[in-house]
């Protein structure tokens, strides 16, 4: 296995941590640098101290939202795929399971390793 895909399948083990600690770290810097800009004083000492590093306060306030987009996006389309598998693998119908086999099979792919297992047990189950 090449080492991109390596690190493409531990992208996609991991998505769910990577989206959520992005969305909640740019949330994080964005608060901050809106609270150095508009009070400096409320944060004090720390606000002094880290003027050694220049403007930082603009920079938090322009760079963070782009994290909490594609953080937000990230864990949205995750979460939405994770649903979506459950209720198309958890039908008692083997012929709503037949009409779905492709988009399941793609969604297997997009989603953790455990995911494809479930998918390979529900194809044992309906004897596909």
């Amino acid at each position: 296995m090449a080492i991109w895909a390596k690190i493409r399948r531990f992208f996609i083990e991991h998505l769910l941590l990577f989206s959520s600690i992005l969305l909640g770290g740019s949330i994080f810097l964005f608060v901050w640098g809106l609270v150095a800009e508009l009070e400096p004083k409320f944060m004090g000492d720390l606000v002094e101290k880290a003027l050694v590093l220049g403007e930082y306060g603009r920079y938090l306030l322009i760079i963070p939202p782009f994290g909490i987009i594609i953080g937000g996006w990230y864990l949205g389309i995750t979460i939405y795929n994770r649903r979506k598998f459950e209720r198309m693998v958890n039908t008692e119908k083997k012929s709503d399971f037949v009409k779905s086999f492709h988009e399941i099979e793609v969604l297997s792919h997009k989603l953790p390793t455990e995911y494809r297992n479930r998918f390979k047990r529900a194809k044992k189950k309906f004897g596909l």
